[in-house]
């Protein structure tokens, strides 16, 4: 059942009972601090480290591009001004970093659909548009408007621009192409010459990508849920094919070089779920993966390097959207962020159940555990033990860790006293 629902049993029920219950809870319910001045609802999708070669800055991304100064005893939250073009309702889909640039993509939300790729300006944090697109307006059977997602890995960085169309009833996609520049040491990567241009298209010039997926003729245009580094040189990407719901996500894998992705799929099983996250942990050297199954059941998918895939299906509607090693923190521990569950009578809804810490002592057989790293009345208390975390990011030199969610804003994990407690940013 969706836990919204639960809650609001449970609710009714504790009220009309006799002794403390209910109201024993809520007199006991802990303040949660609100530290800093992001809106308690700011919606976020990723987060990490940026120098701009004097000083360090956490940014975020979401409706704008959030920075904060690293290592100030308060994080006080600004952003980086919204590019003039885009200035009606704008959202920022992504960001990444390639070869210490910070780079973002944007999309208006009017009448053109203006988007567009930009690199940040070091000297004025400012953003410079270095290619865009607007709506197709000659031909609306072709496209409406597009779309660009960046991935980051240690090979370098990919670009998914997808196209969409639009009708009163539905968006699909009518094409979706990759491109890929590889880092400043591009030139220790066989084949990296097939699919780079020596960053011309940060230059502003385009140069060949490749449709997706190419692992099946049959196949409609697909975007990419995700692109990770694993071991070594290795990446794996996820993404999902049209048809039956809830069945049909594939995962492919490179060794080292970034075409071989365009070969066979990886086998994760018989049973076939989407795929919606997937992470890899360079401490336990295990890859992880969020599922979204027909039923109430998504299976964690996971699996040591070099090994096969396992999946372990567990009694509840958890669907793992982020995960996080934080093992220098709870040995063996990997926190597993959840999303909403959809149902379809609310589709709008984005409650969520916060999130779980995976054991992985035994890495054949990890477990979930309820949380035991963090102070609980804290958690439970908190609006976050609801939210659909979109992303974590831990800052292991000053002993942060973050959580961006979906419907709460950005949270703060620190360290107080003997127990570490979350406050909201």
């Amino acid at each position: 059942m969706k836990k919204i629902l639960f809650n609001l049993l449970l609710i009714m029920i504790l009220a009309g009972c006799s002794g403390d219950g209910i109201f024993y809870a809520l007199e006991n319910e802990e303040r949660i601090v609100d530290a800093n001045n992001m809106g308690d609802h700011t919606p976020l999708d990723n987060m990490f480290i940026y120098s701009d070669g004097s000083s360090k800055y956490y940014v975020a991304n979401g409706t704008r591009v959030w920075y904060s100064l690293v290592g100030a005893d308060t994080n006080s939250w600004n952003t980086f001004p919204v590019p003039s073009a885009y200035s009606k309702y704008p959202t920022f889909p992504s960001i990444a970093q390639l070869d210490g640039e910070l780079y973002a993509t944007i999309i208006s939300h009017e009448a053109n659909y203006r988007s567009g790729l930009l690199k940040l300006d070091r000297a004025t944090k400012e953003w410079v548009e270095i290619l865009y697109d607007v709506k197709n307006d000659s031909s609306l059977s072709d496209y409406t408007y597009s779309n660009m997602y960046l991935f980051d890995t240690k090979q370098g960085l990919y670009i998914n621009k997808v196209y969409y169309y639009k009708d009163s009833s539905e968006v699909s996609i009518k094409n979706s192409r990759l491109y890929f520049y590889a880092t400043a040491d591009e030139g220790t990567l066989a084949g990296a010459d097939e699919l780079t241009a020596s960053h011309e298209l940060i230059a502003g010039i385009d140069f060949p990508g490749f449709n997706i997926p190419a692992i099946s003729a049959e196949s409609d245009p697909q975007r990419i849920v995700d692109i990770v580094s694993g071991n070594g040189l290795e990446s794996y990407m996820i993404y999902n094919i049209d048809g039956s719901a809830n069945k049909n996500g594939v995962l492919a894998y490179s060794a080292s070089n970034p075409s071989s992705f365009f070969t066979t799929p990886e086998n994760t099983g018989t049973d076939k779920y989407d795929f919606i996250s997937i992470y890899y942990s360079s401490v336990q050297d295990m890859v992880f993966m969020g599922t979204e199954g027909s039923s109430d059941t998504h299976p964690l998918f996971y699996k040591q390097t070099g090994a096969d895939w396992k999946s372990k299906a567990f009694n509840n509607d958890y669907e793992f959207a982020a995960f996080c090693d934080i093992d220098s923190i709870q040995s063996k521990t990997i926190l597993a962020g959840t999303r909403a569950f959809k149902d379809p009578s609310n589709s709008s809804s984005n409650l969520g159940d916060g999130y779980i810490e995976i054991d992985v002592t035994n890495p054949e057989d990890p477990s979930l555990q309820s949380n035991t790293f963090s102070e609980d009345n804290n958690y439970s208390s908190s609006d976050l033990e609801d939210a659909t975390i979109n992303n974590f990011f831990y800052d292991s030199d000053n002993d942060r860790l973050y959580a961006a969610t979906r419907n709460y804003g950005l949270w703060l994990n620190t360290k107080e006293g003997n127990d570490r407690e979350w406050s909201q940013e």
